[in-house]
């Protein structure tokens, strides 16, 4: 309780001085009390402010918080609240006078450093004057100077033109000679840009003797210089970036660019059917020594004739094509479009010779049904292709390459699909083969036929498996080809389900179908328990293998029907299937009947032979009727 006034004191201390509630303190209050009834905050906040036991909240009454902890607290906490107190104001005070050195200190730093910017600023000022005067200075003497050498100036800038004109002079008058030399080491480049750098200024002062004797001298060279560089354009030996460079020389020289566009593309196709030979040779090639394979005598194709093919399309294009495409002169667009018409005719000719013994090689290699092998070839081909079509997309070569693509795929999909009916066929005729040379008792014979029918169905969904698994690399999504839609659909619709699994069902069910046409006076060629297996085997896929394996091959090639081309429904071949083994069971029905019918027959015969006066029994007519001959 003795501590009640300095306590008291200490928090009359803390209370808002008079001074504080002036217009400033009353001003922003009010705006603290617009924002808090804007936000529906007021009440709350007016709550915390006027709680008069809070010690830390503008609102504090000493004489109230006294009077609360005298009633709420013992003696004990009361001691234990003044201690706390005492510490707390403590730390209070320590903090202050922490504060206040710390305030006092940078204070002095910034007054040391503004004395110290004083400073410096004086020295600068300092300084800057004395630039000044010496700026002014040396402008002064820099113009007494000009003053004094402003006649020498324009003599010097005179024998300077002087001395440039003599330059060029004597570069004419060397021209010949340098023309000569040039040509001498083979420099037809640099003999070109020489002569091309000399012609505008020849040509405007022709009519000067002086100038006209060099001019002619020129010309002279320049003739010669024009046919050597045609000869090396003739020549056989020539590379094709030889041929862009002499190309581009003549056209410098201002020959006609048409004559010079049908020349280069001769001289390039001479080039060109070389690499063609040694394609066509390698297509003729089947199974020989040193054959190469698919992949191999693509990358040939690629690196050799479709290479140098390119170099051609993109030299000529840049020199015949693209430099008149930048003109605005009508004459000059016509130029334009009349080489990319010959180059494109050009393209065209060469092109379809290459696809041609390309298509041939790739046809020869279906037939081993090697998909992997065949889908990288063609993979690389139509990559190739695709290139070549940017670099001059009016020759079509994208379409070239999607009909090259489409063929190659339809004729490995008929290969695969006359391998699966030939695997069928064969495993058809060892069938008939054991069934003919058997010879078991009834129950051998059960297991026997079962055996024979899981035969067949064997051949069926192993084929076809194995042959879809080989196809779906023709989709594999790091085959660039395949990303095309149209090319996706028309395979898995019209090459896969419809050209392999729809065909081979349809094959299976035509010959099986083919063991129910025989006439009604001919016996069969084959053994009746071969009818009952494919009755067997054709009810087995009506009943699930028809589903299983239509549905086996719309999982690995999804699909899409597109246009006119319409997906076969899966209950048109079960309802034929149906049919199909009714129609076997109904024909082995009746070929047994006959045999049963025949033997009946016999009988009858042998009993009326072995009868003393046959003449008067009731199966006479029977016999006579059934032809048995005696």
């Amino acid at each position: 309780m003795a501590e009640e006034p300095r306590e008291r004191a200490e928090s009359s201390a803390t209370a808002p001085s008079p001074d504080s509630s002036g217009e400033d303190h009353q001003l922003r209050r009010r705006r603290r009390g617009l924002l808090r009834m804007y936000y529906g905050v007021e009440n709350e906040q007016g709550k915390e402010q006027d709680n008069p036991v809070d010690i830390d909240k503008a609102g504090f009454q000493p004489p109230v918080f006294m009077e609360k902890i005298l009633r709420e607290c013992s003696l004990n906490e009361l001691y234990k609240k003044e201690e706390r107190m005492k510490r707390e104001i403590q730390e209070l005070d320590s903090n202050m006078q922490y504060l206040v050195y710390e305030n006092h200190s940078k204070f002095i730093k910034a007054s040391e450093t503004i004395r110290e910017m004083k400073d410096d600023f004086q020295r600068l000022e300092d300084d800057m004057t004395h630039l000044g005067s010496r700026m002014e200075d040396i402008t002064t003497a820099s113009g007494s100077i000009n003053r004094a050498l402003a006649d020498r100036k324009r003599e010097i800038v005179k024998l300077c033109g002087v001395h440039h004109l003599l330059k060029k002079l004597q570069f004419l008058f060397e021209l010949p000679s340098r023309l000569n030399k040039c040509m001498e080491m083979g420099f037809y480049a640099q003999a070109v840009k020489t002569y091309v750098k000399a012609s505008r200024v020849l040509a405007q002062y022709q009519h000067m003797p002086s100038f006209s004797g060099i001019q002619s001298d020129c010309q002279s060279i320049v003739a010669r210089l024009k046919s050597d560089l045609k000869n090396r354009l003739d020549d056989p030996n020539s590379t094709t970036s030889m041929t862009a460079e002499t190309v581009d020389l003549l056209l410098a020289l201002n020959e006609p660019p048409s004559q010079l566009c049908h020349q280069f593309l001769d001289n390039s196709q001479r080039q060109l059917e070389k690499d063609l030979a040694v394609i066509a040779a390698e297509s003729e090639k089947e199974g020989e020594r040193g054959a190469m394979d698919i992949v191999e005598y693509v990358n040939v194709v690629c690196s050799g004739f479709l290479a140098n093919l390119s170099l051609v399309i993109q030299s000529c294009y840049d020199m015949f094509v693209k430099r008149h495409l930048m003109s605005t002169e009508k004459e000059e667009l016509k130029r334009s479009e009349v080489a990319q018409q010959t180059l494109c005719e050009f393209i065209h000719s060469l092109m379809a010779q290459c696809l041609a013994n390309v298509r041939r090689k790739l046809e020869k290699e279906s037939v081993h049904l090697d998909s992997g092998q065949l889908v990288k070839a063609v993979d690389k081909l139509s990559g190739k292709l695709q290139a070549m079509n940017r670099l001059l997309p009016a020759a079509g070569l994208e379409h070239k390459s999607k009909q090259l693509t489409q063929q190659i795929a339809e004729s490995h999909t008929s290969c695969h699909a006359q391998r699966l009916r030939q695997s069928f066929s064969d495993t058809l005729t060892s069938v008939r083969q054991a069934l003919v040379t058997a010879r078991r008792p009834s129950s051998q014979q059960d297991d026997s036929l079962n055996g024979h029918c899981t035969a067949l169905y064997a051949s069926i969904k192993s084929g076809l498996e194995s042959s879809l698994g080989q196809l779906k690399a023709f989709i594999e999504p790091t085959v660039s080809f395949s990303d095309k839609r149209q090319f996706r659909e028309t395979f898995c619709l019209c090459l896969v389900r419809e050209g392999i699994v729809i065909s081979f069902i349809n094959h299976v069910l035509d010959t099986c179908h083919r063991f129910t046409e025989t006439g009604d006076d001919q016996s069969p060629s084959y053994p009746p328990s071969l009818v009952l297996i494919l009755s067997r085997l054709v009810h087995d896929m009506d009943r699930s293998t028809i589903c299983y394996l239509v549905s086996y091959g719309d999982e690995r090639f999804p699909p899409r029907e597109q246009g006119p081309i319409v997906a076969t429904p899966t209950t048109q071949l079960l309802r034929r299937a149906g049919d199909v083994a009714q129609e076997l069971l109904d024909h082995y029905v009746k070929v047994q009947g006959q045999v049963i019918s025949q033997v009946r027959l016999y009988t009858l015969y042998i009993c009326y032979t072995d009868l003393l006066k046959p003449g008067n029994l009731r199966i006479w007519p029977e016999v006579e009727g059934s032809g048995c001959a005696l």
